[in-house]
């Protein structure tokens, strides 16, 4: 467990992050 808790937070990070470039993107055309 200890170790997935990184893992974890890393992964919503990137998702984070994916996100925000998305919705970046989309605004820039729209």
């Amino acid at each position: 467990m200890a170790l997935n808790l990184p893992v974890g937070l890393l992964a919503l990070g990137v998702a984070a992050l994916w996100v925000l470039d998305i919705v970046l993107f989309i605004k820039l055309f729209i």
